[in-house]
């Protein structure tokens, strides 16, 4: 879904397993995708903070502001919590505000795919009808995003006589 909506960048914070990309659902799309491992959701924030993010959690409650309400004049980071335990309120505590995304119906929350799909494609859209043009990333962030995906989709072997035959006529 990230990749889908032209999200370049995923922070994670890792509990007591290490995340990974499930190879079988992802079919490659992962390789454009900039993944920063956390060990603690402080160490996340600081990150973000740093480089000028809001962050907002997901939440279904109540006093929450639904997703269509978010203030995404900002660069804004979107805070999920794991299938089984959701957002600690350590996490909410540290975050800006919490959304919901609005149902209608008697079920209270989305898993956990079908949320992020849901936020992503909801604040993705509304990004990109303030943007001048398709997407944010300079011409160097877009070559340098293409050619970590050609590396990664090589096997090591092809991948090094590329990168000689390359050498060799650059010359």
């Amino acid at each position: 879904s990230l990749e889908a909506f032209g999200v370049a960048r995923l922070h994670v914070v890792e509990g007591r397993e290490r995340f990974r990309f499930a190879s079988a659902v992802t079919q490659g799309c992962e390789k454009w995708i900039d993944l920063h491992r956390y060990a603690d959701f402080p160490t996340c924030e600081k990150s973000l903070r740093a480089a000028g993010f809001a962050l907002y959690a997901a939440l279904p409650r109540e006093n929450a502001t639904p997703l269509h309400q978010l203030d995404l004049h900002r660069d804004t980071a979107l805070v999920f919590g794991n299938e089984h335990d959701g957002v600690t309120e350590q996490t909410v505590a540290r975050c800006d505000g919490v959304f919901s995304i609005p149902m209608f119906g008697f079920t209270q929350s989305f898993n956990l795919s079908v949320s992020v799909a849901l936020a992503l494609y909801e604040t993705t859209r509304r990004r990109r009808a303030r943007m001048p043009r398709a997407g944010d990333l300079s011409d160097e962030e877009r070559a340098r995003l293409r050619a970590r995906w050609y590396a990664q989709s090589l096997d090591s072997r092809a991948a090094k006589r590329l990168v000689e035959r390359w050498a060799r006529n650059s010359l």
